[in-house]
């Protein structure tokens, strides 16, 4: 049976608006309460008719088998909000490797790859930018502290070796990157 096969297209839509609220739960706050109880036991009953049809007929089925086996035990609201952190990262873990083991991708973890890869874009821009107005711009746009801080850093690093050079600027980018990622996170 092909991913393209209406009752598999059918189950990833299933599987993906379940990881979804299993995400939602872990992220807490409001976002956990989106759906009502009886859509989610709706969700759950469709997703295991779904895993118990494909187990029938799908040449997959240990993999539809473990599915419905994941998802079971999940049949209320109530057991996600009662679940720990380390639970509900391990049933997302779990989806994840459905979605590969099927050849897809999720579309959360499509979207921190793409958070991910935004952020060192920006990293790597700021870099590139710091690195020009150094080299190319010159002092010209700076301001006298700034020259004097520059001078001493070029000297510095001329003094010192390749890999200290390397590591600083190392350093400094981690830092900078650590301070993105928690400028992102509080916005």
């Amino acid at each position: 049976m092909k991913h393209s096969d209406p009752s598999t297209a059918e189950f990833l839509r299933l599987w993906e608006r379940w990881t979804n609220v299993i995400q939602r739960y872990l992220s807490g706050g409001k976002r956990a309460t989106r759906i009502s109880a009886e859509k989610y036991r709706a969700l759950h009953d469709d997703l295991m008719r779904s895993c118990r049809q494909l187990s029938r007929t799908d040449d997959k089925k240990i993999l539809f088998t473990r599915v419905e086996h994941i998802a079971e035990p999940w049949v209320s609201l109530e057991a996600f909000s009662h679940a720990d952190r380390p639970v509900l990262k391990g049933l997302l873990r779990d989806s994840d490797e459905i979605f590969g083991l099927l050849g897809r991708t999720s579309r959360r973890r499509i979207r921190e790859n793409q958070r991910r890869f935004l952020l060192t874009a920006v990293v790597l821009g700021t870099v590139v930018a710091v690195l020009y107005l150094i080299y190319v711009q010159g002092d010209s746009s700076l301001s006298l502290e700034v020259r004097r801080l520059f001078r001493r850093m070029q000297f510095a690093i001329a003094k010192s070796n390749f890999l200290q050079a390397f590591s600083v600027l190392t350093l400094v980018v981690v830092i900078a990157g650590i301070w993105l990622v928690n400028s992102v996170k509080k916005s």
